[in-house]
């Protein structure tokens, strides 16, 4: 009986939690679409779960040509279609 509780609470949580499935985009698919938008060299990459259940990947691109050489671009990939949501500047940072 009480595992049975317990599963139906850990199933509850789940739900309650707005556990998101698996984005239909792949991180190399992202990549490639920021990469078309922002030529040059991926330098960080992630995939950000949103509290809205609107889940995108962050690609930073250190551009090809730079018109700045201390700014990279952010490019924000909708993890689901694939659409370029947001393109703006980011500073550097040091990962690793």
């Amino acid at each position: 009986m009480k595992a049975k509780f317990y599963a139906a609470l850990a199933a509850l949580c789940l739900v309650a939690g707005g556990a998101s499935a698996a984005p239909k985009l792949s991180l190399a698919d992202a990549r490639k679409i920021a990469l078309a938008r922002v030529p040059g060299t991926v330098m960080h990459e992630k995939l950000e779960h949103s509290k809205k259940g609107h889940d995108h990947y962050n690609i930073k691109i250190k551009p090809r040509t730079p018109k700045d050489a201390t700014m990279w671009k952010k490019v924000e990939v909708d993890a689901d279609t694939g659409r370029v949501l947001e393109v703006k500047d980011a500073k550097p940072k040091s990962y690793g």
